[in-house]
């Protein structure tokens, strides 16, 4: 799991669309997620400062929430991630779909 995040990092500093696509879960379109994300947060030389996983919700999937600093001040995220076979996904969805 923390591979999985220190690549969605990586690929947030890097403003890497492919990066963060191939840690999307199989057969999920997230190209519009990618893009707002990159968007937002991308390319600010984010430096984590921890890792917490706070809700493990079963074996297969958990809440992290990631903290650090980058050029704009205090970096908050929350991240799901899911696992399928031996690999670790970030499970990206948008705010309005949050809201409804």
């Amino acid at each position: 799991m923390q591979g999985a995040i220190e690549r969605y990092i990586d690929g947030l500093n890097r403003s890497d669309y492919k990066a963060i696509a191939r840690l999307i879960p199989p057969n999920n379109e997230a190209m519009t997620e990618i893009t707002q994300l990159l968007r937002t947060d991308g390319g600010k030389a984010i430096k984590v400062t921890s890792v917490d996983i706070r809700s493990e919700m079963s074996p297969k999937y958990a809440r992290v929430f990631i903290t650090g600093v980058w050029a704009d001040g205090a970096f908050n995220d929350t991240v799901d991630v899911s696992k399928d076979s031996d690999r670790w996904y970030i499970v990206l969805v948008l705010h309005s779909q949050i809201l409804g």
